[in-house]
């Protein structure tokens, strides 16, 4: 891991989640802290500058629509404890075959490549594919 890997993890970890973790228990009414799997982004300096509007950003707004109300955040403060982030690689091991979201890598280039994949289940008869 480089030097600038290193500085956006310490910027990450002392500013950026901490902030992300506030809003998200000011939206969920409770404290739901983030994970990461920091050697998971060994040498993705690109991973680590996405890391923030890709997941947390993202989960923290889907959150907004799950707790509208009190029904929904009581139903996360007693289901959900942890969120736990890793990132995959271009080239990581694919496990879940059919699940478009497996072995993303954070960078906008996969925007793409995501649309491609949930749109391809329509050319093939219903079942995602590759």
């Amino acid at each position: 891991m480089g030097l600038n890997e290193k500085r956006k993890i310490k910027e990450l970890q002392e500013t950026t989640l901490p902030e992300r973790m506030v809003e998200l228990a000011e939206i969920c009414g409770g404290t739901i802290p983030y994970e990461i799997d920091w050697t998971s982004f060994d040498d993705d300096l690109e991973g680590l500058n996405f890391l923030d509007n890709l997941s947390c950003h993202r989960t923290n707004m889907a959150f907004r629509v799950i707790c509208a109300d009190e029904l929904g955040k009581e139903a996360v403060q007693e289901s959900l404890k942890l969120i736990k982030l890793k990132n995959k690689r271009r080239n990581a091991p694919r496990l879940f075959r059919g699940n478009a979201g497996h072995g993303l890598r954070l960078c906008p280039e996969n925007r793409r490549n995501v649309l491609r994949r949930r749109n391809s289940h329509r050319r093939h008869g219903g079942a995602l594919s590759r």
